[in-house]
């Protein structure tokens, strides 16, 4: 069982660095998951083997998460935290957050209201630990999300998704998330950053 877990954790895990690179605006078709992204990456093969996040916890940080947006099952949601306003509900006020978890969780069990076509997400069975720490105008600073970054690991992720921000003179990111990060990877937990949306080499 550890070994099937184990392969699912690295397979997301790879997975997740493949989509910080790939663009989704094109994918959008009359399938549920075979778009081009999906192929490109090759999900719909992971997922047809059962990979599909199952026993997987993966730590989110972002903006924070609409938990009652209808693609969302209320059982993916583990726990909550919140670093900018400490409030005890999620809540999304910026909306970058959602997005990234409607590209994780999604069930695609209805189609969207501007495109039309049902997308679901690509570790739909995974669970998540949200963790808010950038605010509703993108910024965030060095202590709030490396706190966030333990927090996910004393929370049990598998996989921590450093979803943070585009423009980088937002993020006050230093020693105190770099060393966070090593003791999280020391504990053999996967981090996951993505790079290169402002179309520079980073």
């Amino acid at each position: 069982m550890n070994a099937v877990r184990n392969r699912g954790i690295i397979c997301l895990t790879v997975t997740l660095i493949m989509l910080s690179v790939v663009n989704f605006s094109g994918c959008l078709n009359s399938e549920t998951t075979n778009t081009w992204a999906f192929k490109a990456i090759q999900i719909d093969k992971l997922q047809s083997l059962g990979l599909d996040g199952t026993g997987v916890v993966i730590g989110v940080i972002d903006t924070g998460v609409y938990r009652d947006h209808v693609e969302f099952d209320k059982n993916t949601f583990i726990v909550w935290r919140d670093y900018v306003k400490d409030a005890k509900q999620p809540y999304d006020d910026n909306g970058h957050g959602t997005h990234i978890m409607g590209i994780l969780f999604s069930k695609g069990s209805i189609s969207g209201p501007i495109s039309g076509y049902h997308l679901k997400g690509v570790c739909p069975n995974a669970r998540a630990v949200v963790v808010k720490a950038v605010s509703e105008l993108g910024e965030a600073d060095d202590k709030d999300v490396a706190a966030a970054i333990d927090f996910c690991v004393a929370q049990g992720a598998d996989i921590i998704l450093l979803s943070l921000a585009k423009n980088p003179e937002t993020i006050n990111v230093g020693e105190r998330t770099q060393q966070s990060c090593e003791d999280a990877l020391k504990k053999g937990v996967f981090i996951v950053a993505p790079a290169g949306d402002d179309g520079k080499a980073d």
